[in-house]
């Protein structure tokens, strides 16, 4: 992907595009289908932004946001700031991750930062490849350079997005001075902070990543990618992370080969024997709710979250069966290509109601979409949903919907 990025940086603006017309082509895609059209000019723009501050320093964004405060104590408390939403791109596997940053410094020589230069600084530091360990540095190192405070904290909290292995979430910190030896001190951030246990750092990245070592579309991917960073006389940051890339693309479109589409158990009809008619004359609400990672067909960033498929039927125990070996799988198999959240959400629609027998269906899709957070307006907190009927929905199935997403809300 950092060809695509490295492309604008340079100047090389139609390069990049004919780049990402390339990898559409070798992931089996038509670059010239409606939803692909503008999907080069989007990506080049997407991967300029998400590096933008590449050659920034962060303390530099300070400008004049340092003040000296007006008090007669020169250790004059602790200031703190939580949930700066930030997104950056991981050096490994040129994939975005996503969350809140913590800051927290105690005041030196009654110089204070002012608080919007804090959110600039861990702005400022995400917009670049690298790890979550290196963006926590390098927040913590700018606090200190530009505040003269020798007790500097940072945590962050980050969402990492993979497609062939569920989403981890990561901690990481950034403890300096005193908040490091003293009880007292990070008893403080804990008070200051909310955080549970302030000297947590979790780097553990769990589930299992599917091997595809000799599979030859990966190869074709990464010799793509390697072959036109060189053309354009750009460095590559490492083969394994442009590896690691090409293979999430792979399992991001896995879906749209037809040797991964989706099968069909069909619900059976209810036994319409005497004794059954009672039963089955009476209709019952069954769903389910399962998560999702799917990719924006215009900037080939992922977005994830959830989905309820709820029906009516009149045989519940053969719908749950249903539900669980027919949809869950089969929406793992739609969300896995390029496309926008309405047309996953009608694909599953359409999915579902070949396979259960209904006429009755209620498809909610709730979503965060990294192209909005990590670019454009930045907003981190907006949830995406979108809703898709088959037949009249009753109230006591959309009562369900509603619960079931407040219970497991993305968000």
């Amino acid at each position: 992907m950092t060809i695509f990025l490295a492309a604008a940086m340079n100047g090389y603006v139609d390069e990049g595009h004919e780049a990402v017309r390339e990898l559409l082509t070798t992931l089996g895609e038509d670059p010239r289908r409606q939803g692909l059209v503008d999907t080069p000019r989007r990506v080049v723009e997407a991967w300029k932004e998400l590096t933008s501050c590449s050659q920034e320093t962060p303390e530099n964004v300070v400008g004049n946001g340092v003040f000296e405060l007006e008090t007669t104590d020169a250790q004059a408390g602790l200031v703190s700031l939580r949930e700066i939403p930030f997104a950056c791109v991981s050096v490994d596997t040129l994939m975005p991750f996503h969350g809140n940053c913590h800051v927290a410094y105690k005041i030196a020589q009654k110089k204070i930062l002012g608080l919007s230069k804090v959110a600039r600084i861990v702005r400022s530091a995400s917009k670049r490849i690298q790890s979550q360990q290196q963006l926590t540095d390098m927040v913590a190192e700018a606090i200190l350079k530009v505040t003269g405070s020798k007790e500097v904290a940072v945590f962050v909290t980050a969402t990492h997005i993979y497609y062939d292995r569920p989403l981890a979430s990561v901690k990481t910190s950034r403890l300096t001075g005193k908040f490091t030896t003293s009880k007292q001190e990070i008893q403080d951030l804990q008070l200051v902070l909310q955080l549970d246990d302030a000297s947590e750092s979790d780097l553990q990245i769990e589930g299992c990543r599917h091997s595809l070592q000799s599979d030859p579309l990966v190869e074709r991917v990464r010799h793509s990618l390697s072959s036109l960073f060189g053309r354009m006389r750009c460095t590559l940051p490492n083969q394994t992370s442009v590896y690691e890339y090409s293979r999430q693309m792979y399992w991001a479109t896995v879906g749209s080969r037809d040797a991964f589409a989706p099968s069909v158990q069909t619900m059976q009809e209810p036994d319409s024997s005497d004794e059954e008619n009672d039963r089955s004359s009476r209709t019952s609400v069954v769903s389910c709710v399962v998560e999702f990672v799917s990719t924006c067909e215009h900037h080939l960033l992922p977005f994830h979250g959830q989905v309820f498929i709820g029906c009516c039927t009149r045989d519940p125990v053969a719908a749950r069966c249903c539900l669980s070996r027919s949809i869950r799988p089969g929406i793992a198999s739609i969300a896995s290509r390029l496309q926008v959240q309405e047309q996953l959400t009608n694909q599953i629609a359409d999915h579902a109601m070949s396979a259960l027998n209904t006429d009755s269906l209620l498809v909610i899709c709730e979503a965060v979409h990294l192209c909005m957070i990590a670019r454009g307006p930045g907003t981190h907190h907006t949830v995406t949903r979108t809703m898709c009927k088959r037949g009249e929905i009753s109230k006591e199935l959309r009562d369900n919907g509603i619960a079931a997403l407040r219970r497991t809300s993305t968000h």
